[in-house]
């Protein structure tokens, strides 16, 4: 398990390399989040660091993004107190998403049948398409999700909690 790239891409058996079976090239733009307080932050930036070794040879449409929380446990962004961190990890997220969905991809315009290609009308449905593709990624570009903000959570009672359940 320890010597898996695909189980344990941060294990310190694996030699750090840029291109290889091990290594983390071709691997997807990645959204980081982790508690500096939590346990697996030191696997976490050694993940980080093959990745952006990897990133050395290829540039990604979308640059990576890491981000600590810092005091934070592992998971911090499920937990109510957190509640303000996490909106603000939420924002981001948001953002770094539609800057991947809105980035420029090149999508050839294939017909769709053999009949459709035969069509003089070809190169009007394609434009139309190039500039529906535009229409999306702008978009994408300028609109964001509602604002996150954090809700107002009841402190845990436990004791009546199990006394209304009829506990003792």
């Amino acid at each position: 398990m320890h010597t898996s790239s695909y189980l344990s891409p941060a294990s310190l058996l694996i030699p750090p390399q840029a291109t290889g079976p091990d290594s983390l090239s071709n691997y997807p733009p990645t959204f980081v989040v982790y508690g500096g307080a939590e346990r697996l932050a030191i696997s976490i930036r050694i993940f980080w660091a093959r990745l952006q070794l990897a990133r050395k040879l290829e540039s990604p449409t979308q640059p990576d993004l890491l981000i600590e929380g810092p005091d934070s446990p592992h998971d911090f962004m499920i937990f109510p107190w957190m509640a303000e961190e996490s909106a603000v990890i939420y924002e981001k997220l948001d953002e770094w998403l539609r800057d991947l969905l809105a980035s420029d991809y090149e999508v050839e315009d294939i017909p769709k049948s053999p009949e459709e290609a035969k069509s003089p009308d070809w190169s009007r449905i394609a434009l139309k398409r190039r500039e529906s593709r535009k229409i999306e990624r702008d978009s994408m570009k300028t609109a964001r999700s509602p604002l996150l903000e954090p809700k107002k959570h009841r402190v845990m009672d436990m004791v009546g909690d199990m006394r209304s359940e009829g506990i003792k």
